[in-house]
């Protein structure tokens, strides 16, 4: 009687599953810090350039509804780190850019995630790092087909 070969079981979608929840638990205990959610640090993120943005050129960018994105800015305005306009040349849209309360902020709440991300990376040595994030840049490239 002939043994089948053992059957190769998914793992890579597993790990990296378990690892994106501890992950977003330990980067919510993080921006917690700076009183801020995910979706607010990755908004302010999104706004970091000098570059004038509309809520629709965002909501392309990210993985969360129109009306939840509005929230969030809404609730960004309010504590004072963006500032919705309108342009002279443009009265139709609202623009949406980061203010001085909000860049210090992201700039506060960026040093406060390198830490985080150090310390998660501290487990491997220099060299398994480097080779991990730019693994991981190397699939996020190729899942964007570029």
């Amino acid at each position: 009687m002939s043994q089948n070969p053992p059957r190769e079981l998914p793992q890579v979608f597993f790990l990296l599953f378990r690892l994106h929840q501890q992950i977003r638990d330990q980067l919510a205990l993080t921006l917690s810090a700076s009183q801020l959610t995910m979706a607010q640090y990755t908004t302010l993120s999104l706004l970091r350039g000098e570059k004038l943005v509309t809520v629709a050129d965002l909501a392309r960018t990210l993985p969360i509804s129109a009306q939840s994105l509005g929230e969030t800015i809404k609730i960004l305005d309010e504590k004072g780190f963006v500032q919705k306009r309108r342009l002279p040349t443009d009265s139709k849209r609202k623009y949406i850019a980061l203010t001085e309360a909000g860049r210090a902020t992201l700039s506060e709440t960026d040093a406060l995630v390198v830490e985080a991300e150090q310390a998660f990376l501290s487990t491997l040595d220099p060299q398994q790092a480097a080779l991990f994030v730019a693994s991981l840049r190397n699939l996020h490239k190729a899942q964007q087909g570029g």
